[in-house]
């Protein structure tokens, strides 16, 4: 900032970038503050579309969802959401079109996932049968893991819901359940397990469904 002594008229305003302004008699000039663009630069745009997407994505999660990717973030210093979008960055594209499915987590952790797991539909396609070995015990897991299902449709990606009345455990080896064709013919699954205080949960193993293939 300048002052200065030889100008006896008040003076305002702005020429180029510097900006003349009186205060208590006095002119002062300052050079104007540069603004900030508010358009995003181009080679940061895939980024912000898909965190965009992926925070999007996480106003959807059913509660029981919610709590446990709070729960995964906890040590971590970390929000659940901000956990989530970590982990689901790149399950979105930069165009913002459809997410990745086979990429998509809806849950993480260190719980170990059975082997062998597959997904088959039945004849009808409206249930679905989810295996896995149960002849290996894996470290760290417990024959009393519950398993959890999470269900999403292709014509419905934003309606993610919780399969209800599963109680099957891990030592159960399979798990017989419906699926809301309802919501689209193409059907997404994740399966994950947790511990049986659910503390602990593990990486989600995800199967596709396409009705049409078995009509």
């Amino acid at each position: 900032m300048g002052r200065s002594k030889h100008i006896s008229l008040p003076l305002r305003g702005k020429i180029g970038d510097i900006v003349f302004y009186t205060r208590n008699g006095q002119t002062y000039a300052r050079k104007a503050p540069c603004r900030k663009s508010s358009s995003i630069p181009e080679v940061c745009r895939p980024a912000v579309n898909m965190f965009t997407q992926a925070s999007a994505t996480y106003r959807f999660l059913p509660d029981r969802l919610c709590d446990i990717w709070r729960m995964g973030a906890k040590g971590i210093a970390a929000s659940g959401r901000n956990l989530f979008i970590k982990m689901n960055f790149h399950a979105f594209p930069a165009e913002g079109k459809a997410p990745y499915y086979e990429l998509l987590k809806f849950s993480s952790g260190l719980l170990s996932l059975p082997l062998q797991m597959q997904a088959v539909a039945d004849d009808t396609g409206k249930f679905c049968r989810l295996q896995w070995d149960t002849s290996v015990a894996l470290p760290c897991t417990s024959a009393q893991d519950r398993l959890w299902v999470v269900e999403l449709h292709t014509d419905n990606p934003l309606v993610i819901c919780m399969v209800d009345g599963i109680c099957a455990l891990r030592s159960d080896g399979a798990c017989v359940f419906p699926l809301r064709h309802e919501l689209g013919r193409e059907t997404h699954l994740y399966g994950f397990f947790s511990s049986p205080d659910d503390t602990l949960f593990s990486d989600c193993k995800y199967f596709c469904i396409n009705k049409e293939t078995i009509e």
